[in-house]
């Protein structure tokens, strides 16, 4: 009876590791099927979001200061803010991006690069299979 608990448990514990590496598997092909359709969305709203902000810019139902003078000088001096404000933007996140980028030299590993999921650094992403703990299943190999 011994003999028969010890075989039944061996085939468990290779049943338990086949299960994981298809939960992993698994795991790693809608992993990629949500990268695939991120990166369609990504496109398509770098496309819109402009079209947006000039229709919403030129749909606005308000009077244009200087109208009325007949010049084009305050349409100007708007659209002169709004240039120095989209580049302040842009360097401000590039700089940021840059900056959470860097390895951290405690660890050797890229503790503060981000993740492709969320602004979140890799330290405290999700958690895949592979992450488990190695000890707990070891017993049953």
């Amino acid at each position: 009876m011994h003999q028969n608990l010890a075989a039944y448990e061996k085939i468990f514990s290779r049943a338990h590791a086949n299960y994981l590496a298809q939960l992993q598997a698994m795991s790693l092909n809608s992993e990629k099927r949500i990268s695939e359709m991120l990166s369609k969305l990504t496109v398509l709203g770098t496309v819109s979001v402009p079209l947006h902000i000039i229709a919403g810019l030129f749909g606005m139902n308000v009077t244009i200061p200087g109208y009325q003078q007949g010049n084009v000088k305050w349409f100007g001096g708007i659209i002169g803010v709004m240039i120095p404000f989209i580049i302040f933007a842009y360097i401000g996140t590039t700089f940021w991006f840059n900056r959470t980028g860097k390895t951290d030299d405690n660890d050797g590993l890229e503790a503060k690069s981000l993740s492709r999921i969320s602004f979140k650094s890799r330290r405290y992403a999700a958690k895949s299979i592979r992450s488990l703990p190695s000890g707990r299943f070891n017993n049953y190999v």
